[in-house]
Order: structure tokens, then C-alpha cells, then sequence
């Protein structure tokens, strides 16, 4: 039976309502509108700052006052598809359990709309780290509420009462409600994305959207498919994300391109059945001038082992440690009589200034001077934004010294 345009255009907004109701990062894609297309890969997205009020005066009136806008050129940076062919004797013998509906629908449940919220919640903390608003810490009943309600205090007052939004990994939201505080105040809000409505949490006019636990990672690795089943999966070095708070206009999620493609058997020229394709090519931006408006709260992981060996530094007293920082990247250490653990995208220089105890810009292999037992954390950091690569803790001996 063929598939008519019009079953086809059906089938089309069946599918874009399941996307919108599917995805948890929905509501970000209202905020598209602000961007300007430039054909091909390339769109542009404003950034405007403008001078506050000056004194008025009867004999000169107003104060000149300056603004400055801008466009900032971005680009696509995730074009994703997949084809299906459906042979229609698999369909028959199935009892037409399986039918291209049926792929569909469970693609795009299954892999479709995790990986796009996936790709966007990871996508914010990449940017977010950026501008030091990403902040760890692990969840704890106890401390939990003052923790959230911290992050929303300081958005509400970076932005001024503007509509807020908060994007809360559902384990964490489990452990948040554990909190007699947080119960307390708690209201339920209806929001409409499209033509759906859902009833959602809302804390002091903000927003709650729950997130399954396995789309809140800092990092994933998107499979190309090419000899492999495709997907997504999290990186070796991601952590999870406790919660993202921003305005709700900050994130634009922006999609140029999502269409699912159906042909039927007498269409298709190299075998009988039909085929379901499906392509969604989309990004995340942020403008420069709203990065900080977000809270990102992150679980911290130990930093990856960093590949070095310590040996005697030539002179009396003296230790040094061989390490490759590689391109970008710089070494340091601390050295206490006590053991530190050093996590995974921590500050070690902040304001262009190491933190306390800390040895920046080491050169590998060059001797200093230390003490049998001394703990020497060796450290490799990102040059740009001081943070945490990769560390290893050694407890120095009598034969690494001097």
C-alpha cells in the first residue's frame, strides 16, 4: 500500500510531537528565534551590553549613553542521521509488529531524543566551564537544599527576576526531596511547549524539569556508525551533572533540519521494502553575555592518573618528576606532609594565580627541593583555564630524594 503525502506529512508531526514531549531540553528551543541564519554551516546570534542611567539636568538634559551589539558567528556542530531498510516479508511474518511506524517510534524514544538532550545538557557545561559558573559538589541530604537554593539565589540575583529554569538530574532531584525545606516549597505549574501541555514542579516561581541521570554527564562520545551501532555514550572522564539553573532564554538550542524520510517499496530501487530514514542536524549556543548566568553543579571525579615517573634530583635535598604536558597544557604539584586529593576539573589557578601551595608552569625534570614522606601530587592542567587533567600522589622515599 502506498504511503500518501498526506500520511507522510501525519506521520511527520507524529513524530515532532513525540520529539517535543520526549525531550526534556524542549524549552530551549522556543529561544531559536533570536538567531540569524547565514546559509550553510554558519548563524549568527546577538550580544548586546548597554550603559546604565546617568544624572538628568535641567540645562543639558540627558547623559550620552553608549551600547555596543554584536553579532557572534556560530556554527552547526552536530549533523546526525540513520536509514533503516525494512524488508516487507519481515513485516508479514511479524504479523506487521514491525512496520516503519513501529522502528519510529521506538528510535526516536530510545535513541533519537536521549542523545539530542544528551548532546545539549553537555554541550552547556562545556561553555559554562569556560567562564568558571560550573561548581562541584557531591550530594549529600544534609546539605543539599542550602546547596540548590545557593544557585538559585545567585541567578535570580544576576538576572533580576527574569523567568528561570532548572534542569535537575532525577536522582538528584530524588535526594533534593528528601529535604523537609525543599518538600515545603514546592508547587506544581502547567507549561505548554507547542500544543502539549504538562504539569511541572516549580520552587519560588522556578521551573524543576527532571532529567534521567544518564543524559546529565559532562562529557559523551557520539559514535559516527559507521561499522558500529551508533549512539552515544559517556566519556571516560565525564561526571555527572547535579542540576543546570540559567534563564529561561539563555540556552538556544536550535535545530535547522529534522526530517524523517519514508519509501515505499515500488520507490525503492534496490530492494522490496521500505525504508525510514531520519536526520536531525542541530547545535546549542550561548551568547557570551549570558554565560554567566548560569549554575552548573557537577558530582567530582579523581583526576585520570597522570603518566610520570619521580627520581632524584641531582643535588642534596632535591627530588624532580618527568611528565609529558602536551599542547595547551602545563605542569605543577603541590607538596604537603599531609596527602591531597586533587579531582578532576579543579581550579589550581585562579585569577591567573596558582592556588595556595600549589607550583605552577613546572618544567619536567627539574629538581626541587623536598623531604622523605613529603606527599607530592604531580598535576597536568589546561593552560587556558587552570584546571585539572590529569594528577598522580606519590609518598616520596629515601630513594627519590637526593
Amino acid at each position: 500500500m502506498a504511503i500518501t503525502v498526506q500520511t507522510k506529512a501525519k506521520f511527520q508531526q507524529a513524530l515532532d510531537k513525540k520529539l517535543i514531549a520526549g525531550l526534556t531540553s524542549a524549552i530551549m528551543e522556543a529561544n531559536a528565534s533570536q538567531v540569524q541564519y547565514e546559509g550553510g554551516k554558519e548563524f549568527k546570534i546577538p550580544n548586546l551590553d548597554v550603559d546604565g542611567l546617568g544624572d538628568y539636568t535641567r540645562n543639558q538634559g540627558y547623559t550620552d549613553g553608549e551600547y555596543e551589539f554584536s553579532w557572534q558567528t556560530k556554527t552547526f556542530d552536530k549533523d546526525r542521521g540513520r536509514i533503516f531498510p525494512i524488508d516487507v516479508m519481515d513485516m508479514d511474518e511479524t504479523g506487521f509488529v514491525l512496520t516503519a511506524g513501529a522502528l519510529a517510534e521506538r528510535f526516536m524514544t530510545e535513541k533519537v531524543i536521549p542523545e539530542i538532550d544528551a548532546y545539549r545538557y553537555s554541550k552547556i557545561f562545556g561553555l559554562i566551564n569556560e567562564v568558571y559558573q560550573t561548581h562541584a559538589y557531591t550530594p549529600d541530604k544534609s546539605t543539599i537544599f542550602t546547596e540548590f537554593k545557593k544557585h538559585l539565589t545567585e541567578v535570580g540575583d544576576v538576572t533580576g527576576g527574569v523567568p528561570m529554569v532548572a534542569f535537575v538530574n532525577a536522582l538528584v532531584l530524588g535526594t533534593l526531596e528528601s529535604s523537609s525545606e525543599f518538600t515545603r516549597m514546592l508547587t506544581e505549574t502547567e507549561v505548554q511547549t507547542g500544543d502539549i501541555k504538562t504539569k511541572v514542579l516549580s520552587i519560588d516561581g522556578v521551573q524543576l524539569v527532571p532529567v534521567p541521570s544518564a543524559r546529565m554527564k559532562s562529557l559523551f562520545t557520539f559514535a559516527t556508525g559507521s561499522n558500529n551501532a551508533g549512539g552515544f555514550a559517556p566519556h571516560a572522564n565525564a561526571m555527572s551533572l547535579n542540576w543546570i539553573i540559567c534563564p529561561v532564554s539563555a540556552p538556544l538550542a536550535i535545530v535547522k533540519h529534522a526530517m524523517p524520510k519514508i519509501v515505499e517499496p515500488e520507490n525503492n530501487p534496490t530492494a522490496d521494502g521500505y525504508i525510514y530514514g531520519y536526520r536531525v542536524y542541530h547545535t546549542l549556543e550561548i551568547a557570551d553575555n549570558k554565560k554567566g548566568l548560569f549554575r552548573v553543579s557537577y558530582d567530582p571525579i579523581d583526576a585520570p592518573e597522570l603518566s610520570t615517573t619521580v627520581a632524584k634530583g641531582g643535588a642534596s635535598g632535591k627530588t624532580k618528576f618527568t611528565a609529558t604536558a602536551g599542547t595547551g597544557n602545563k605542569l605543577g604539584y603541590f607538596l604537603n606532609a599531609t596527602e591531597r586529593v586533587v579531582k578532576f576539573n579543579e581550579r589550581v589557578i585562579v585569577d591567573g594565580d596558582p592556588v595556595t601551595g600549589f607550583e605552577e608552569d613546572y618544567t619536567s625534570a627539574d629538581p626541587f627541593d623536598a623531604s622523605v614522606n613529603d606527599y607530592l601530587v604531580m598535576v597536568k592542567y589546561d593552560a587556558t583555564t587552570g584546571r585539572v587533567l590529569e594528577s598522580k600522589t606519590v609518598k616520596l622515599t629515601a630513594g627519590e630524594i637526593t
